[in-house]
């Protein structure tokens, strides 16, 4: 249970990350940040209107991911000030044996082509997303995650690569062993 509450922890640690990173690009195009009750009322306004979409399909390339329930829906907000807004189902996580299949998974190929240069460079478990925000889990320890766009030529964003590998190489945390 504890391995279970670690790893619920780290995930919504990394989705915290990736949603300030978010706040943050958001902050800089407003002058005035909405008041966490508006964001807690938009927030749960946006699960009523979309919880009942049933367009798309869980991910079946990932037999654990496949088993997720695709009811579930939740929404986490997090605040430069570090207020915390969840609305809907934030606590849900993958069954703690599942999560060794989803960082193999993330490994070989969450930065695309350049998965191979990745785990022998930082050896994280990471998934990079277009929009510039990567993720890499530290197992059982920790998730670091970066938002700096622009991207090289794998999709995967240069400076959030380079920093976490940075981190990575500083910390010794490589999981294939010592990059020093």
């Amino acid at each position: 249970m504890k391995n279970l509450n670690l790893t619920r922890r780290l995930c919504t640690l990394a989705v915290a990350g990736l949603l300030l990173a978010s706040v943050t690009l958001v902050g800089l195009a407003q002058s005035a940040m909405p008041s966490a009750e508006t964001l807690e009322k938009l927030a749960k306004e946006a699960s009523a209107k979309f919880k009942d979409d049933k367009s798309g399909k869980n991910a079946d390339y990932i037999p654990a991911l496949a088993k997720v329930p695709s009811n579930l829906f939740g929404i986490t907000i997090v605040t430069l000030d570090g207020k915390v807004i969840n609305v809907g189902d934030v606590d849900y996580c993958l069954d703690a044996k599942h999560v060794p299949k989803v960082l193999s998974v993330m490994t070989m190929a969450g930065f695309y082509d350049g998965s191979g240069a990745w785990a022998w460079n930082a050896g994280l478990p990471a998934k990079t997303g277009v929009g510039g925000g990567i993720v890499a889990v530290v197992p059982s320890k920790m998730s670091i995650v970066g938002f700096p766009p622009p991207l090289d030529k794998f999709g995967n964003s240069v400076r959030a690569r380079e920093a976490i590998r940075y981190t990575s190489e500083q910390l010794d945390l490589n999981i294939f062993g010592s990059s020093k």
